[in-house]
């Protein structure tokens, strides 16, 4: 497998910003600020990939390096 490239998903890692993940479904934000849902039956693996190219998982809130990274909403919005 190339480092770059996961089989069957279409972007290179170089692409990608951030991602969550429930079950088998990734959620991946990209650098032009897109969202691209992936299904994966090898989600253990893909998410491996994401975590060695240093992809953020928003729901750690840190890079992959173990930086702290402000969150997207991460303050509560503010009510008239």
């Amino acid at each position: 497998m190339n480092k770059n490239t996961f089989p069957g998903f279409h972007l290179p890692v170089q692409e990608l910003s951030a991602f969550s993940v429930v079950e088998d479904i990734f959620i991946l934000s990209t650098k032009q600020n897109k969202l691209v849902t992936f299904y994966c039956k090898e989600a253990v693996s893909f998410q491996q990939w994401l975590e060695q190219n240093h992809v953020r998982d928003v729901k750690r809130d840190t890079d992959t390096a173990g930086k702290k990274v402000s969150g997207i909403m991460s303050e509560p919005a503010m009510t008239a």
